[in-house]
């Protein structure tokens, strides 16, 4: 069987709309190499591609220069639920899936267009969807899913495993894509739970591929494109005594055991995830659904100098999400679009607001679209 590796690859914006990391240096060699080397050691990938908006070519030519990769360059249009699965797995980044909406790992990177061309030109019988930041991918991971995938597919249209964001790809069928791009819709769709058609989990068909144990345990992004996968990674490749001049990696299951053996945050750390309370104000306060109304003190509104001071050192990071909520409503607090614009400005990666919804006004609606927010 022919099974090609695609890299898509945007130099300029990660697929969560930050600015993208492939030309950073990560000990010694810059990410997308990085992430290129590693798919072109696996043995049973035919050929490896690099796909690029054109105007991006020759930094991929120079990202790529002597390694057996192909450039491809391309001006098609990001796929219409970017900006869906984006919101959505900022929540759930360190997972490979079991992000807000059923989306998984594989939908923050897929374009079943541009792939599914390139599989028909190629006459390739699988196409295996390489993150352009997967700097650790583990090529005799990949080399054994591919091994699964020429014994299932004909039962079967792809074949995927559990692991940490980063260290494996999934691998698609042509025909599958052609599906995806017809129906519109992006895998983890397919992954997802219907109770209207209710079906055994994905991981117990034969498109699954069982990893070792402490690879399909472990929790931790290792795709560089936050601040904190950047920082494990660099942590990994120094603690398995990497060689800058020939860019090995260490396999899965090693960095897996780094990653259950460091999963204490360390003191001193921002935290990934951060919620707060604008008002004490609660249009529901005798509600049974949490501790409310007589059982919380009343103490009126954060000043917003104090939520300024807060959001300017959240800001440092770049993977920070904030939640608005808390026990009142962060609706009733007359500062909330104020608020809410702040977080944007600043930089602030995820945004959601919890609310009983009793005052979503037209003013509080414009609000929180005006500052994006990804989840009430």
């Amino acid at each position: 069987m022919k099974i090609i590796a695609v890299c898509h690859a945007d130099f300029d914006c990660s697929p969560f709309g930050t600015p993208a990391r492939l030309e950073a240096d990560l000990e010694g060699i810059a990410v997308l190499r990085r992430t290129l080397m590693c798919a072109r050691a696996a043995r049973r990938v035919a050929s490896v591609h690099v796909l690029v908006p054109a105007p991006q070519r020759q930094r991929a030519e120079s990202a790529a220069a002597g390694l057996d990769v192909q450039v491809e360059t391309h001006e098609a249009d990001p796929v219409p639920w970017q900006s869906y699965v984006a919101s959505a797995r900022k929540w759930s980044l360190d997972a490979w899936r079991g992000g807000l909406g059923s989306t998984s790992v594989f939908d923050e990177t897929l374009h079943p267009w541009l792939l599914g061309a390139l599989a028909q030109r190629e006459s390739a019988d699988g196409v295996v969807d390489v993150p352009a930041g997967a700097s650790l991918l583990d090529c005799d991971l990949l080399d054994a899913m591919i091994a699964h995938y020429e014994q299932v597919h004909k039962q079967v249209r792809m074949t995927f495993t559990q692991a940490p964001p980063g260290l494996a790809s999934a691998i698609y069928a042509p025909e599958l894509l052609k599906d995806l791009t017809e129906a519109n819709h992006w895998p983890g769709r397919m992954m997802a739970y219907q109770p209207a058609k209710p079906a055994r989990d994905m991981i117990m068909l034969p498109c699954f591929y069982p990893p070792p144990f402490e690879v399909r345990t472990a929790v931790g992004r290792c795709i560089a494109d936050t601040h904190s996968a950047v920082e494990r990674m660099v942590s990994i490749l120094q603690a398995a005594g990497n060689s800058a001049s020939n860019g090995r990696t260490p396999d899965a299951s090693t960095v897996a055991r780094w990653l259950t053996a460091s999963s204490v945050p360390r003191v001193g750390e921002l935290p990934s995830e951060v919620e707060i309370e604008l008002t004490t104000e609660d249009p529901l306060p005798d509600t049974t659904l949490r501790p409310r109304g007589r059982a919380m003190d009343r103490h009126g509104s954060m000043p917003q100098a104090v939520f300024d001071a807060i959001i300017d050192e959240l800001s440092a990071r770049d993977d920070v999400r904030v939640v608005l909520g808390g026990f009142g409503d962060p609706l009733s607090a007359d500062n909330f679009a104020r608020c809410a614009r702040k977080c944007r400005d600043a930089g602030i990666f995820g945004l959601a607001v919890r609310t009983p919804a009793v005052h979503l006004s037209d003013e509080a609606f414009d609000a929180l679209l005006d500052a994006r927010v990804d989840v009430v």
